[in-house]
């Protein structure tokens, strides 16, 4: 009996083909994989921005002791809306390529800047009610270019944010309302 020390040149084309197609597989997944983590991280990256601008924004307009908006006064180009606090702070939120940047200046001195970016093809708007006094944000954001394609919904998807704020209004330094008192 003769013992076979080597493959078979079939055994070896099997072989690698099996390792191939396993391979093939394998980096399939990975780049679904790697996909699906990018299109999550710019779906929560976005959910995070549009959160942080919501408790800035309420914060902002409840501080304020008025607002004024482009319907109301001519307003420096881009700005939405300028909430005034006491003292000479004001507070500028307006839009430009896709950012929404909150400044807030004391006289002509620019104390803070903060941007929010939301992504192109982005509209703001700023709306107001007297009566209560409230200061609405509404950012809108439609899918990238309206095609039913799944992977350019993840990466660009629609966006609606409303956010709806009491003018002067903080809560967090009114007193303490005192229980009512039982008439007898």
């Amino acid at each position: 009996m003769t013992r076979r020390r080597a493959m078979t040149l079939i055994e070896l084309l099997v072989v690698l083909s099996a390792s191939m197609f396993i391979l093939t597989l394998s980096a399939k997944l990975i780049h679904q994989a790697m996909r699906s983590h990018q299109d999550t991280r710019a779906f929560l990256d976005l959910e995070r921005t549009a959160a942080r601008l919501s408790h800035r924004f309420r914060e902002d307009v409840r501080r304020a002791t008025s607002a004024v908006s482009a319907d109301d006064a001519p307003l420096p180009d881009g700005v939405l809306v300028q909430l005034r606090s006491s003292g000479s702070r004001i507070i500028e939120y307006g839009e430009r390529d896709g950012t929404l940047r909150r400044t807030e200046l004391e006289g002509d001195k620019i104390l803070s800047r903060d941007d929010f970016a939301l992504g192109p093809g982005v509209s703001c708007e700023v709306g107001r009610r007297e009566s209560p006094a409230l200061v609405d944000l509404t950012v809108t954001r439609a899918a990238s270019n309206g095609s039913p394609d799944v992977a350019a919904f993840a990466l660009d998807p629609p966006l609606r944010l409303r956010v709806e704020a009491g003018l002067a209004a903080d809560f967090r330094h009114a007193p303490p309302s005192l229980p009512r008192e039982e008439a007898e």
